[in-house]
């Protein structure tokens, strides 16, 4: 059964296209967001392992690696040295080696102010040194921030357009009324038909056949 409240045809039309707009955006930030954190996850895994191949003296085939190690290679380092202080591996300058210098360069001699490093002393005086680029962390957050504003524009602007073309056809019934007052002359004075009319134009529709008949009334009086 149709529903003849016009606040009844909005709603059931609005909710359902916000409600989508909304899956679809959370879809969207969800499947990016999940991306962007894999990929880091990743090249730092990927770096790990390369650190401890050089560890046991051994190396991994650059295949071995997936396409977010190109993205992130830049960004993270690892140093170990033994209880004597000299260095056992450095995984940007073994990952240098391992590309021919394509993917990065070696950092030589102590980190400079832009990384963010952590260093740890074993019990058996081996030393492990951690390190990131500190614009790394606002690079990231930036692009799940892109990644969650893009969708959410998008399906608002959608969310936006839909709207005003429902909002549109539900007031189609005011449209309507407005359209046979104007076309009527000032001497029609039947009743409008108040059947198959939104409920809230019911009470409109029979105030103004009530004073067409008062008027009719009137005419043929005088």
């Amino acid at each position: 059964m149709q529903a003849k409240s016009i606040r009844v045809r909005l709603l059931w039309r609005l909710v359902p296209v916000v409600a989508v707009c909304c899956l679809l955006a959370s879809g969207f930030v969800y499947v990016g967001t999940r991306a962007e954190l894999n990929d880091a996850l990743n090249a730092q895994s990927d770096i790990l392992a390369l650190t401890i191949a050089g560890l046991e003296g051994d190396t991994i085939s650059l295949s071995s690696f997936g396409d977010a190690l190109a993205r992130y290679a830049d960004d993270y380092l690892i140093r170990v040295w033994d209880s004597e202080g000299d260095l056992l591996v450095d995984s940007r300058t073994a990952l240098a080696d391992l590309s021919g210098g394509r993917l990065v360069q070696p950092v030589l001699g102590p980190l400079g102010a832009a990384w963010d490093a952590r260093e740890y002393t074993l019990g058996s005086g081996e030393k492990i040194l951690i390190a990131r680029l500190k614009q790394e962390s606002d690079e990231l957050v930036l692009q799940v921030a892109l990644t969650s504003t893009i969708p959410l524009a998008l399906a608002l602007i959608g969310a936006m357009f839909t709207a005003a073309y429902l909002v549109r056809q539900g007031l189609r019934p005011l449209t309507s009324l407005s359209q046979e007052l104007t076309m009527r002359s000032a001497a029609d004075l039947r009743p409008l038909p108040n059947r198959d009319i939104a409920d809230e134009l019911k009470p409109i529709v029979e105030e103004l056949n009530e004073l067409f008949a008062r008027i009719q009334t009137s005419l043929e009086r005088e």
